[in-house]
Formats: structure tokens, sequence, C-alpha cells
């Protein structure tokens, strides 16, 4: 027994590639013996259904005795105790033929021809019954049940409540047949009006004769109006089924055990008009002509003052049928709706009709503001790229900025445009972006332009475009294609950096990558589930310039490939704790390759740039390097403890939310909410070749005096392991707006413990 909101009651495996369903809770049963039966029973692939409410929900399902299910529902508004139990109707007789070589079901033909000429061996019938839910209400109480649960050995339910600004717990035995503590609770003010604005409302003119002979019968059932008809209107409109004929026909029978009937009467519809000029001519039923067909209004005052309305006849006043209609050609809508009463009622005249034609008009897009954001930020945008230094300097971790960002999007959400820029709070730079995104149709589309420019030293320009083709909500394939352009400008500080010429470099890059993401947020950095995405780049580098001689261009300057993974999995340990692993890789090839720094942390906010790149570590210039990037994370070193065109890294944290896990209800503050205490290891290597093991990689070469100098020079070579590691704890936590994350570490290379190393920096997940 559970409570879903599934779209229907039969079990299939497709797979939803938009969003969920957004239905009411019902509940369902799930007959394992019937899924392990054999084909025929038709319970083994549908689900049995226990309640269909379109505006209520079924939860806390609990066992009350071996016959009978107790539950929660607001289906009056009110959130009551029910009681479920399982029947089953007669459904139909299937025939199964058997001949020969083959079995028929339900043959349509004439078996006497055939049974004649020996060709049937047997005819065998088999009744179907199918299982059905069934319910009524135990309770009525005033203030919603918010829990319940029963023990079915002693019948002692424990009910929880809010009344009075505070929680109460009620516990009372319950009856041993639920029968007797059967209610009927009143649906209240607000369920009967969402009840009413949601089912359809029909107009019916009165049948006002059958033939020359024969008059439409007068009795109420028949007076031409029906209103919130929550049933299917029927085919046909000309047929009055008998009694017998009614029960017959009803495909499931009443109920022993059901509580009492309501009291609220029932409107018959009424039979389709036919015209008093030409008695022969069969005309349409009202409800087929679209000219009856309106929007209903939400507002309900206007039936209040005429006793005579639909309303008062569905609310059991006798008197309704029978009010006199208004004769006034300028009568208000509540007596023009009245004389639908008279026998002589046929239409409403145009002007008097309560519900209106609503106009259609297109959708135009029409942007408004989605979101404005304004935050501290030092994170990296767009390309995880810079153009090789040498060494130098290492990775340029972009420095605290101020962030402002703006973003616009249609009422669909079909079309998102954001716009925004970056600036140094030393004002030492700029980076500005714009974006456009569009989602309307299943292969998403987006494109980027972005410009950085740093200290008048350093410029770049992106032009980016991207597909992303969604296969299920969980996997997409996605394509990139950009533009980019660096330029360099040497500073002038002699005479021959005054003439050096600014350095550009074009590029053209083409990208793929395989995503694949089922993670769920359990809560702030705390996931469940696995997300990983395998990726492939290729870069051409390319020159281009107008000059002084015309125009220069040249392709002639080798390529970078790209090949990397990065894999995430979050495992629930206890509650909340989760235990969190990650491994990423890269391999660059080509005439020209990609230099990687292993080493530190993402968003490291380290304001002294000495203490971030390890120069000690040599960087080999025979590689080609023409791009590099960092490898993180690695924490208990700095940047460049290893590097290579090639690396790989192994991170696992252990991830307690402290006071979440321990608390027993919800935390409203942010700051105790978030807080995590966090145990970590990292594991990597870079290296250089096709393995981290090869003796180039194993090894350490030096020179004493370096740059070599004097008469005496010494070239140390020592071994070195490839892979090293670094481990340590740290806390987490969410203040003013920002997720904040010190760590401390210590580096392990060989068998030589670093000393320890802290690391402040912004953002989520590894």
């Amino acid at each position: 027994m559970f409570n879903s909101n599934r779209l229907n009651d039969t079990l299939r495996t497709a797979r939803f590639d938009t969003l969920m369903p957004a239905n009411s809770y019902d509940l369902y049963f799930y007959d394992l013996s019937a899924a392990n039966s054999d084909a025929e029973n038709i319970t083994g692939r549908v689900l049995v259904r226990m309640s269909q409410t379109p505006f209520a929900d079924e939860t806390h399902a609990t066992l009350y005795n071996n016959d009978y299910i107790a539950f929660l529902s607001d289906e009056n508004g009110i959130r009551n105790r029910y009681v479920g139990y399982l029947d089953s109707i007669f459904v139909r007789t299937d025939r199964y033929v058997y001949y020969h070589d083959s079995t028929v079901l339900n043959p349509k033909y004439d078996l006497n021809p055939l049974q004649q000429r020996g060709l049937i061996d047997s005819i065998q019938s088999r009744d179907i019954y199918k299982t059905i839910g069934r319910s009524f209400p135990t309770s009525d109480v005033t203030n919603s049940l918010l829990e319940s649960d029963i023990a079915p050995a002693t019948r002692q339910a424990a009910t929880l409540a809010y009344r009075n600004s505070r929680y109460e717990l009620y516990l009372e035995t319950l009856p041993e047949k639920p029968q007797t503590a059967q209610t009927q609770p009143i649906p209240t003010l607000y369920r009967r009006q969402v009840e009413r604005s949601t089912k359809p409302f029909y107009i019916i003119p009165q049948l006002s004769k059958t033939s020359n002979n024969a008059t439409a019968a007068t009795d109420s059932s028949a007076r031409g109006i029906l209103l919130n008809n929550p049933y299917p209107i029927p085919d046909s409109l000309t047929h009055s089924p008998s009694p017998n004929e009614a029960e017959t026909n009803n495909p499931r029978p009443p109920d022993s055990n059901a509580p009492p009937p309501d009291s609220t009467s029932t409107t018959v519809l009424p039979t389709a008009p036919v015209s008093d000029s030409n008695p022969n001519t069969t005309q349409l039923p009202a409800i087929a002509n679209p000219q009856n067909y309106y929007l209903q209004t939400d507002f309900d005052h206007e039936y209040a003052q005429n006793a005579a309305l639909p309303n008062d006849n569905l609310s059991g006043n006798p008197n309704a049928a029978n009010a006199a209609p208004s004769s006034s050609p300028n009568a208000p809508p509540n007596q023009a709706s009245a004389s639908l009463y008279s026998n002589n009622a046929t239409f409403l005249n145009e002007q008097d009709r309560i519900f209106k034609r609503s106009r259609i008009r297109n959708y135009f897009v029409r942007f408004m503001t989605d979101r404005v954001v304004s935050q501290i930020d030092n994170s990296i945008m767009f390309t995880p790229y810079q153009l090789f230094t040498g060494g130098a300097t290492g990775f340029d971790i972009p420095n605290l900025n101020g962030l402002i960002k703006i973003g616009i999007t249609d009422l669909m959400e079909d079309y998102r445009i954001t716009g925004g820029f970056r600036i140094p709070l030393g004002l030492g730079g700029t980076e500005y972006f714009l974006e456009y995104q569009n989602y309307r149709r299943r292969l998403d589309k987006k494109l980027l332009y972005y410009r950085r420019a740093d200290q008048g030293t350093y410029y770049t320009n992106l032009v980016q475009g991207s597909l992303s083709y969604p296969f299920d909500i969980n996997r997409s394939l996605r394509f990139y294609g950009s533009y980019r352009q660096d330029r360099i400008v040497q500073p002038a500080v002699d005479t021959a950096s005054l003439n050096a010429p600014d350095r550009h470099v074009s590029w053209l890059m083409a990208k793929t990558e395989f995503v694949f993401d089922n993670t769920i947020d359990i809560s702030l950095n705390i996931l469940n589930g696995t997300r990983y995405k395998i990726y492939a780049e290729i870069h051409k580098p390319f020159y281009a310039q107008i000059g002084q001689h015309g125009f220069d261009f040249d392709l002639k300057m080798g390529y970078v490939g790209v090949i990397g993974a990065d894999v995430r999995h979050y495992k629930r340990v206890y509650r909340q704790i989760i235990w969190a692993n990650r491994f990423a890789t890269s391999f660059s090839f080509g005439s020209n390759k990609i230099v990687y720094y292993l080493g530190s942390v993402e968003n490291w906010l380290q304001f002294d740039p000495n203490k971030i790149f390890d120069s000690t570590t040599p960087i080999s210039q025979e590689e080609n390097y023409i791009y590099q990037a960092v490898a993180t994370n690695l924490r208990g070193f700095r940047q460049n403890v290893r590097n290579g065109s090639s690396y790989a890294l192994w991170n696992s944290e252990l991830r307690v939310p402290v006071f979440a896990a321990l608390s027993s209800s919800p935390l409203r503050s942010e700051l105790l909410k978030n807080f995590q205490l966090v145990a970590f290891l990292d594991v990597g290597t870079a290296w250089k070749g096709l393995s981290p093991f090869d003796e180039e990689n194993r090894y350490k070469v030096i020179t004493i005096p370096d740059p070599p100098a004097g008469p005496v020079i010494v070239t140390a070579r020592y071994f070195k392991n490839p892979i090293v590691a670094g481990y340590g704890f740290g806390a987490r936590t969410k203040l003013l707006g920002y997720f904040l994350r010190t760590d401390v570490a210590w580096g392990l290379d060989g068998s030589i413990i670093s000393k320890p190393l802290w690391y402040f920096s912004l953002g989520l997940d590894f």
C-alpha cells in the first residue's frame, strides 16, 4: 500500500523526459502474489486504486486490522481519518476456444460450423473479476489531523493535531468494526468553491416537443439545465435508461458497507431539443453546439439572490424548479437563468448570458525580470584554460570580485537572457558577459559572449555556441563550438619592452560531452546519487592580423586535443551524513599540449601570490605547452607539486552536517542548518608521456647552482614518487548568503609529511 501522484494505475516502464506529475496523491495497492501469477490475471499489471480524489491527498496509510487499512484524507477540505478495504467486482466472462494447434479468446464468428466439422477441441468460459478499493470516513474534526498511526494488535491509534497554537497528541481505542464509526464530513466552503470552479458548466435547452402529439416531460429532472456535472456527457442525449437497465449497466455494484447515501439531489441530463417547425428534423444536442460553451466565472454571488437558481436545486431546494421565470426582456442575468425552469424556455439571449465566451489571442514573447544577483565571487568564468606563461607565475586565480548579474525570461520560460559584469575589488581589470538561452524545443541552444581585461596586459574575447540534447531527465549529450582571441601586451619598462609587439593568438574550439546526473539535493552540499561527464575537445590555434604589409594569416600552428572525465558519487551513511567521492582525469595530446598544475583547491582565497605556486618543481620546456590549467583538489600542497600534460585525481570526503543530523526538528538558522564537519583524503598525480611511472616522471633532476655559473656545476638526480596525497579535516557553513569552506591539510610526498596548510575558499562540493 502506498500513495502516489502517478497519472494512472497501470504499471509501465516509460521514462519521464519532462517534469514529474503534479497530481494529487491517491492510495494504491500492489498485490505481489498477483504480480507473479499468470498474465491472464489483470491485477498483475494494474494497481488497485484505493482512492480517486482529484482535489485531495491521501497520506499516512497504516494497517487497521487484517481486513481494513486506515489513512488520512482531506477530501472534504479538512484532513480526517478514513478506512478502506478491498472488494472484487465481476468484469466479464471470457470464452476460450481450443483448436488443435491454437487458442482463440472471445471469437466473434459463429462456432457451430467449426464444431460440426470437428475442428474445435473444447470451449471453456471463465469469469473475470477485478479488485477495487472502497473507503469511508470515520472521523469528522474541525482541525486537520497531521499524522496518525495504529497498533493493529491493540487497536490503539495515536493522532497528532495542531490546535490552540500547539501540537497535541491523542490516544484512542478504535472499534473492532470500523463501520460503526462511519461519519459524513461536510465539505468546507473552500472545497465546494474549488470543485465548483473546476467542473464543466453546461446549459442545455429544454426539450419542447418530440412530435405533434407528444410533448416533453415537464418534471424538474428535464427542465433544461445541468450545472457542474462531474461525469462525462453521454454520446446520446435522447435515451433515458430504465431502472433495470441502469442497474445492469452499472460497472460498480453498490457496496453493502458503504456510508449512507448523500441527500444531495441529482439533476438528470435532459434530452436533446427537437425543432417545433419540423418535428422530423433531428437536432444535435446542445452541448455539441460550439455556441453553447462558455467560461465559468469564479464569482458565485450572482446566484445568491434568486431561489430558483440551479445551485439551489442542487442543494435540495424543492421549490427551486417551480420558481416563476422573469418575463421582462431586461431582466437581470439571474432571472434569465431562472427562466430556463419554465416549460417554454429554450435558449438564452446573448445579452442575458451569465457566462461569456473568452477571446482567444496569440501569445507574444514578453520578457520580465527573472533574477538580479549581486555578490562577491572569485570563480573561474566559462573557460578553465589560460595561455601558458612559461611557469613563472603559475595559474592566475581570480581575486575577490564584485559580481552583478541580471537575468530576464519570458512568461513560458522558453527564452532567457543573462548579462553581467565583474570588477575586482582592487579595480585591476574587468569581466563582462552576455548569454542567450533557448529552451523552447527539446534541443537546448545557448549563445555566449565573454570578455576579460586584466590590468591592461591580458585580454580575452570568447564567442561560444552550444547545443544540448537530453535523452531523458538524467542524461544529455552536449556540443560546444567557440572562437577565442587572446592578446598579451608587454608592459613597457624599458626600451626593449616598449618596442616589443603584442602577442595575438586566435583559437577555434570544438567540444562534446556526455552528462549523466541523477543526484538529489538533500540539503546544501549534501547530495545522494551519481553524476559524471565524459568529454573530448579539440583546439586549433591560428594567427590572423592586419598589419602594415596587409593581412597575415597562418593555420600551421598545430592543434591541442583533450580527453577527460569527472565522476562523482554520493552515498548516504546515516540520516544526512554522506560519503562523497570524486575521480577526475584529463589527457592532452597533439603538437601542442596543456600543462596541468596539481595542487591546492578551487576558489582559493589566498591574497599572497607567492604562497599559491610552488616554483621549485621544474616544468618541461620540451612539451610545447600552449595552455595552462589547474588540477584540484589536492589539499596539503600549493599549485605545481606535480605537473604534466595529463593528470588523475581522487577525492574522498565524509560530510557530517552536525546540527541537522542530530536535531529531530527542522532548524531555522542557516548557520546551524548548513554547518558541516568534513574529513577528507586526496590522492593524485600529474605526468608527461604515457605513464606517470616512466623514468622521466619518477626522477627529479636539479642543477646547483641554478642557473649554472662558475667552474663547478653539480647535477643531482634523485627519486620522487609520482603519486602524492593529502589528508585533513575542515568545516563548512553558510554565512551571509555565502557557502564558506575552511580546510587544514597535511601533504604526504613520498615518506615526508609536510606542515599543515590552511585553505579558505568559496563554493560548493569539491
